[in-house]
């Protein structure tokens, strides 16, 4: 069979199979609202799945159900968007034309709000299951360029540093990972947003909580504080303050490749002042960079050789170090 023609016939099969699915949507019942969420949500999971939602016309339905009165809802319609953003681009952008970061980030903060209720543990509940997947349908809708670009101006920034400040021991681990990945996706694609971090004080809070034991969120945090070196004059010389190099030099060491990666791309922003530099070399990084550039990993030898470079040129010492190290 050819793979066109499978591709058809896996599209018609979904649609069929969905379709009875997005006529409940219509329903006045918050648990049949929830449940029919939770199918789709694991539907959604494939692109197939996910295309037939968009051609059914059912994404303006699921996010109008994004401002139920139910959490529960809110927050089994937002999962299945989440989704629908992952797996597909043409969902991704259709939303995003829609309006949905400006609903996102809403939702975001009618969240906040709800899990502050602390004496009422059902309300406290729901709120942390929007605000889990709001945070994991932001950071999918990142994916869609003029979206990430957008979000500074719509205040999102300070929303994701303000859930990384108070929620940093509290909130579940796919939680600080989605709020970091968000905020790198936004620096990756907006000049300014380095900027806006550093001015509102975000460093001291990404400092520490690159000393994670949380490896993803290491390596978003760890690339946040390369690309504000890389951007923002300034901030090279406050993570220095910080000590940064000392405590980004463990993820060198990591047994995961894209920890070591990370680590070894902000070292080498890092490492372009001498005196951050001179700290690299006398807490050990030398001989963990060389060792990196063995690497089989072609992406982790060429941060670990670039960091070395800049080592070399920012501290004499370092570039001696380097030379007895080979």
């Amino acid at each position: 069979m050819e793979p066109s023609t499978l591709q058809a016939r896996t599209q018609v099969a979904a649609l069929d199979g969905i379709r009875p699915l997005i006529e409940l949507l219509a329903s006045d019942d918050a648990k049949v609202l929830t449940g029919t969420g939770s199918a789709l949500f694991n539907l959604c999971l494939d692109s197939s799945f996910a295309l037939s939602v968009r051609q059914l016309g059912a994404l303006p339905k699921l996010q109008a159900l994004m401002d139920h009165t139910d959490l529960s809802v809110a927050a089994s319609v937002t999962g299945v968007l989440m989704n629908c953003c992952a797996s597909s681009e043409a969902c991704r952008d259709d939303l995003a034309d829609k309006g949905l970061l400006a609903q996102v980030l809403a939702l975001l903060t009618r969240s906040e709000m709800t899990g502050t209720q602390k004496d009422l543990a059902h309300a406290a509940k729901a709120g942390d299951e929007v605000l889990a997947a709001a945070l994991g349908l932001l950071n999918n809708l990142l994916l869609h360029s003029e979206s990430a670009r957008k979000l500074r101006h719509l205040g999102g920034l300070s929303q994701l540093m303000r859930l990384l400040k108070t929620r940093a021991f509290s909130a579940s681990e796919a939680v600080l990972e989605d709020a970091a990945s968000s905020l790198l996706r936004v620096v990756q694609e907006d000049e300014g947003a380095s900027t806006a971090l550093f001015e509102m004080g975000a460093m001291p809070k990404l400092v520490e909580l690159v000393e994670s034991v949380n490896e993803e969120l290491q390596v978003r945090v760890a690339g946040l504080l390369a690309s504000c070196c890389a951007q923002v004059a300034a901030a090279r010389e406050a993570l220095h303050k910080l000590g940064t190099a000392r405590k980004l030099l463990p993820l060198l060491s990591s047994g995961a490749e894209e920890v070591q990666e990370a680590g070894a791309m902000a070292v080498q922003q890092l490492s372009l002042l001498p005196a951050a530099a001179r700290e690299v070399r006398l807490h050990g990084g030398v001989p963990l960079l060389v060792e990196l550039m063995a690497s089989l990993d072609a992406r982790v030898q060429f941060c670990a050789v670039s960091a070395t470079m800049n080592l070399a040129v920012s501290d004499a010492k370092s570039a001696a170090a380097i030379r007895e190290a080979d």
